[in-house]
């Protein structure tokens, strides 16, 4: 009766493939010799292999039981398209883009109950009786707007979880699992879901979806030290970060800014990659080094423009010509100089009270830059002081010398030593990766760019460099 009844689902199924355009082929479950069926109501008589579109190929995809089927029918699959690299579907006919979240610093599930935290960051939530949040009452999902498109925190749907169960999450799921219980595991999951937006092309969702996951994203990490992101297809390492104390800081529940993909990306890396000093110091000197064109043109803009105003200065004079020269020099494309551009960037993100406000509220930190130990010496011979005349061309100096350490090139005044991984120097690194990922940050807030309201205009390309 069961084997009958899974027929019928498989042909309820196969119907819709047919008319939705999806390929399909039969299928039977494959258990390795001697081993128990991994999960209950196991069918070796009859299934089916979906093929579902994934950017310019196909996944494969098996059904073959009651409760897979049941998935199936209670969905709407054939509407849906998987996206490549994350865990996340699309669909042009529903206009609505979905991904798993994960948790970046650590392993395994973002669980439901991280949600109230995020509603508490966002100030936006929805519930069954849509009551304000407290203590004991759950929120079932955080909502956010651009324009008319809304972004929601919230359960997978059933759509992403079916076209999904491939993953290793969802084969962990599966093995030994009742329908009933793989249901109620399932809606532990958290997704972010994009609803209400055009979207014709898997290229086109992504990038919505990264610009857009990347703004919640991020004001969720600055909110509550919380680095999440989109579940990659890709195994990763347990991840972990020095944790300081809990921030109270809240943001707005609209998305008010973009960030740049490529340096988002980078700063990504910098965050999951704690476990690792020198890659995570890297990647977040690399967020600031992708700014390097854009603040050194602006300094060396307005140091010629200081210059050209002078009433004083003739453009006839050689003398005049070759000071406007020197003074820029170093910041101009002509004769580019890292150290230079580096203090460019810096210095027109940050302020000295900026720095000053890093290092005050943290006597450790602080103390680190200012004891009498000079524990600051042993990785670079560059202080941070908060008594410097110069604050934020120090900074630039101690993060420059630090990273000429650790790629193992000629500074600006001397040859340096290689930062070697696992050494004692490399282990010490934490409050100047902290330093430069605070550094970051600014220079990433400072070069977002403003949303207009329009949430497929995630898709229209980086704003220029």
């Amino acid at each position: 009766m069961a084997s009958e009844s899974l027929a019928e689902q498989i042909e309820a199924i196969k119907a819709r493939c047919e008319a939705a355009g999806i390929k399909h082929e039969a299928a039977q479950p494959h258990v390795p010799a001697g081993a128990p069926p991994p999960i209950e109501q196991l069918s070796s008589r009859v299934g089916i292999k979906l093929k579902i579109p994934t950017a310019r190929d196909l996944t494969p995809l098996l059904v073959v039981t009651d409760w897979h089927a049941e998935m199936a029918l209670s969905s709407q699959f054939e509407k849906y398209r998987l996206l490549r690299d994350v865990v996340g579907i699309w669909s042009q006919q529903q206009r609505v883009i979905e991904c798993e979240i994960d948790i970046l610093s650590v392993s395994g599930f973002i669980d439901k109950r991280l949600i109230r935290k995020i509603a508490s960051a966002l100030g936006s939530h929805q519930s069954n009786d849509h009551s304000a949040i407290d203590p004991k009452a759950e929120v079932e999902q955080v909502k956010l707007f651009i324009g008319d498109v809304s972004v929601c925190v919230d359960s997978a749907s059933t759509e992403l979880a079916f076209l999904n169960q491939e993953t290793r999450k969802y084969i962990a799921l599966n093995r030994g699992r009742s329908s009933e219980s793989w249901r109620r595991l399932v809606n532990r999951v958290v997704s972010i879901r994009i609803e209400n937006v055009n979207v014709s092309s898997h290229d086109e969702a992504m990038s919505i979806l990264e610009k857009v996951s990347n703004s919640v994203f991020f004001g969720v990490d600055l909110a509550l030290d919380l680095p999440i992101g989109l579940r990659r297809r890709i195994a990763k390492s347990p991840l972990g970060r020095d944790a300081g104390a809990e921030r109270k800081i809240k943001i707005g529940s609209r998305i008010s800014q973009y960030y740049d993909d490529e340096p988002m990306s980078l700063y990504w890396y910098g965050r999951s990659a704690s476990h690792l000093p020198l890659l995570a110091f890297l990647a977040f000197y690399q967020v600031l080094e992708y700014y390097f064109p854009r603040y050194s043109l602006a300094a060396a803009t307005k140091r010629a423009k200081q210059i050209l105003r002078d009433p004083r200065f003739d453009s006839t004079s050689d003398t005049d010509i070759a000071k406007l020269l020197r003074r820029t020099q170093g910041l101009s494309a002509g004769r580019p100089s890292e150290l230079a551009q580096l203090q460019a960037a810096i210095s027109e993100c940050l302020s000295p009270e900026d720095v000053l406000d890093f290092l005050s509220p943290h006597g450790e930190r602080l103390g680190f830059y200012t004891d009498k130990d000079k524990a600051w010496k042993k990785v670079a011979d560059a202080p941070v002081s908060p008594q410097s005349t110069d604050l934020l061309a120090d900074v630039a100096r101690r993060i420059y010398r630090i990273r000429c350490r650790i790629v193992h090139t000629k500074g600006e005044e001397q040859e340096v030593e290689l930062l070697l991984p696992f050494s004692r120097e490399a282990q010490s690194l934490t409050h100047d990766i902290a330093l430069v990922e605070f550094v970051a940050t600014k220079v990433l807030i400072a070069s977002s760019s403003p949303s207009s309201g329009n949430g497929s205009e995630a898709a229209k390309g980086e704003s220029s460099a």
